[in-house]
Parts: C-alpha cells; sequence; structure tokens
C-alpha cells in the first residue's frame, strides 16, 4: 500500500513545489521580496558586469 501511496504524494509534492517556484517567480518581477525578484535582480547584475568586462576588454585590443 505504501507504495502506491508514495508515487502520488512525489507527484503532488512536484507539483506543488513547481507552483510555488511559478508564484514566488511572478512575485518578484513585480517587486516584492521573493525567489523571483533575487532572480531578476541577479540577472541584471549579471547583464551588468558582462556589458562592463566587454567595455573593458575591447579598450585593451
Amino acid at each position: 500500500m505504501l507504495s502506491r501511496v508514495y508515487g502520488q504524494f512525489l507527484a503532488f509534492l512536484f507539483y506543488r513545489w513547481e507552483v510555488m517556484m511559478q508564484e514566488s517567480a511572478i512575485l518578484g518581477i513585480l517587486g516584492i521580496y521573493t525567489l523571483g525578484f533575487y532572480i531578476d535582480t541577479t540577472s541584471q547584475l549579471i547583464r551588468r558586469r558582462l556589458k562592463i568586462s566587454v567595455q573593458f576588454s575591447s579598450y585593451s585590443t
């Protein structure tokens, strides 16, 4: 009996995890401090650093 319930329970946990990640990403894009907010700000920071490194590399050549 446990093996039957285990698969369904695991599927439910993965489904809820996916829903929570989507909700937090949407709220983060709106500026509320959740996982999505941190993902958005980190991606902006990475883009800025890449832009700065490309500018410095073009000056050195």
